[in-house]
């Protein structure tokens, strides 16, 4: 099942970057993103990271005084745009976890990326 999910995966984001979102889809992940914010502050440890998020990129205090209204602001052409800067199937890694010999020959099979093995700690197993 791994080679069906990483096909579907990569049509999936062929097709963000392929044309613009219908209005529905973009008002419901506007609004996903907007109303998960709280979240972000929830307990201390979520807070922290919050705000560790405003320091790590540089987003300026005010951050999450703004961001629900710029979010809220983006339209389809600007999703679009950012879909098609962001979202490159050829240079995405792909990680897949499990039997190796299970999985390898599928997805060596999809031809789309080199495979490569390593091991838990991540050295190249030959």
């Amino acid at each position: 099942m791994t080679a069906p999910s990483v096909t579907e995966i990569l049509k999936e984001v062929r097709g963000m970057a392929a044309a613009p979102m219908k209005a529905e889809e973009l008002e419901r992940s506007k609004d996903a993103r907007t109303q998960s914010l709280p979240a972000g502050f929830q307990t201390s440890q979520a807070a922290a990271a919050s705000f560790a998020q405003v320091y790590i990129y540089d987003l300026g205090l005010d951050y999450y005084s703004h961001v629900a209204e710029r979010v809220q602001a983006v339209n389809a052409d600007q999703a679009l745009a950012a879909a098609k800067k962001y979202l490159v199937p050829e240079r995405m890694v792909i990680v897949a976890v499990g039997d190796r010999a299970k999985i390898e020959p599928e997805l060596r099979k999809l031809n789309v990326a080199p495979v490569e093995v390593v091991s838990a700690e991540g050295k190249p197993i030959s």
